[in-house]
């Protein structure tokens, strides 16, 4: 599929496949506002997102909601780049020509590179858990030989400032993602590429508002890195939720969502 973002003509569904074979799910908006993409991590998919998608869609706003893990995707050559045309297509396919990228962990990587090669088609981004700034990504789990309900109860206690949090549901979900060998190798191409991905060039180049929303207490993308940058660009601004590991959007909902409604409240009334 060619890089190139065309537009195209607005299809009015509720579901759909990219040509790549990407599944998500789009609500369209019953005003103005710009549409709100919500970007998976490495290992949840759409479930990560369920209150917050209630919450913008009660306020008016368009959602696009990427349904699959990014593990599950074939990462091409492995780089960041390779999601680029699959987020096009999808924007095109809804004639959306700007939008806010909202991504947890590798999403929000994946949100930050798109931002930073495609200006024109995002109005601001809402970014948590993104790695690359610190030294090493360090999911505390290793790598085993065969995934189990115990690695992944192990991921959750590292990812979570409350392992309590993640439910049996979350626990299941995640164990049979990753119990799927080229899933679980897609996730280790995917690491790789975000500890090589040069994130402080993007930061430098983004040129619209960031909002950083962070779990203070998150140990695998600690926020202190993003506190050196947030002072120094205006465009990051960043918000820090106590109590709190590395996806907010699952475990302190209600926080993260207000956050995030008035980070859009304000680029609506300053639009």
């Amino acid at each position: 599929m060619n890089e190139e973002c065309v537009n195209a003509g607005k299809v009015t569904v509720t579901a759909g496949i990219e040509p790549a074979g990407l599944r998500y799910d789009y609500a369209p908006s019953s005003r103005t506002n710009a549409p709100v993409a919500l970007l998976p991590g490495l290992f949840a998919g759409e479930w990560m997102w369920e209150s917050t998608s209630a919450r913008l869609r009660a306020e008016g706003f368009g959602v696009i909601r990427l349904r699959d893990p990014l593990a599950v995707l074939d990462w091409g050559s492995g780089g960041i780049e390779d999601l680029r045309p699959t987020l096009c297509a999808v924007l095109d396919q809804h004639a959306v020509e700007r939008c806010t990228l909202c991504g947890n962990s590798l999403g929000g990587l994946v949100a930050l590179d798109f931002a930073r090669h495609y200006p024109q088609r995002v109005d601001s981004l809402v970014v948590s858990g993104a790695p690359g700034l610190e030294p090493e990504i360090n999911l505390g789990i290793g790598t085993p030989r065969q995934v189990s309900r115990e690695f992944v109860l192990r991921l959750a206690e590292n990812l979570f400032h409350d392992p309590r949090r993640a439910t049996e549901d979350m626990i299941q979900r995640t164990a049979d993602v990753l119990s799927e060998r080229h899933h679980f190798a897609n996730a280790v191409r995917a690491l790789k590429a975000s500890r090589e991905y040069p994130i402080q060039d993007a930061l430098a180049e983004i040129q619209c508002p960031v909002l950083l929303a962070w779990g203070e207490n998150d140990r695998v993308t600690p926020v202190e890195y993003w506190k050196l940058w947030a002072r120094a660009l205006d465009t990051l601004h960043l918000q820090t939720i106590p109590q709190c590991g590395h996806s907010p959007m699952i475990e302190r909902p209600r926080v993260f969502n207000e956050l995030l409604l008035g980070f859009l409240r304000r680029r609506r009334e300053h639009c």
